[in-house]
């Protein structure tokens, strides 16, 4: 896929120097229409609140239950010592052209079918569904996590019906591995999901 101005591959991975960044020395990437950075717990918690309580998003996520406050700020407040600990996380995704809160793209240490392993997703603002952005994420968040954290195998999860993710997970060059059952902490219930993985 062709981004305008530039390829994904031409994303420059730089080191954040904004004014204010809470993580002055984390990596920040940008694409032909995105900045994927470290998000701001409490400054961003409106926009990611807003995001994770509408039932279109959460739909794939937690069978459209929306978070809690707590859930929000739980998500929020993980993500940068999760960076800490391993060198990558869930990234903010912001419009480079407006500043627009776009959604978040990147990886999380889960326990997926017994094993602890390492989940690529995505979560895209639903005024900018259908418009090749979780690809253009992912696609950056991958190259970082192959060439810098040089993770040996990488998975990504989604409900079986949820075709777009799959197909974003396909474009990324991740195969199918599995179906399995997770019990969902939203939820209360057991729920089919599909892992597709891809190794160096």
């Amino acid at each position: 896929m062709n981004y305008p101005d530039a390829a994904w591959r031409m994303a420059e991975l730089q080191k954040s120097t904004v004014m204010g960044n809470p993580h002055p020395s984390a990596p920040r990437f940008t694409t032909a229409r995105l900045l994927l950075e470290p998000h701001h717990p409490e400054a961003d918690f409106p926009a990611f609140h807003r995001m994770a309580t509408n039932p279109e998003v959460m739909r794939y996520i937690t069978s459209g239950i929306p978070f809690t406050e707590k859930h929000s700020r739980d998500f929020l407040t993980r993500q940068p010592a999760h960076l800490e600990a391993h060198g990558y996380c869930r990234w903010k995704l912001t419009l480079r052209t407006t500043g627009e809160y776009a959604g978040l793209c990147g990886a999380e240490v889960k326990m997926l079918d017994g094993e602890k392993v390492p989940e690529l997703g995505w979560w895209i603002a639903p005024q900018l569904w259908g418009q090749g952005y979780a690809t253009e994420a992912a696609e950056v968040a991958l190259e970082h996590l192959w060439e810098q954290v040089r993770l040996p195998r990488l998975t990504s999860c989604a409900y079986p019906e949820n075709t777009a993710s799959i197909r974003v997970m396909e474009k990324l060059g991740l195969i199918f591995e599995k179906h399995f059952w997770e019990d969902s902490p939203y939820t209360q219930q057991r729920l089919l999901l599909v892992m597709y993985s891809r190794t160096r």
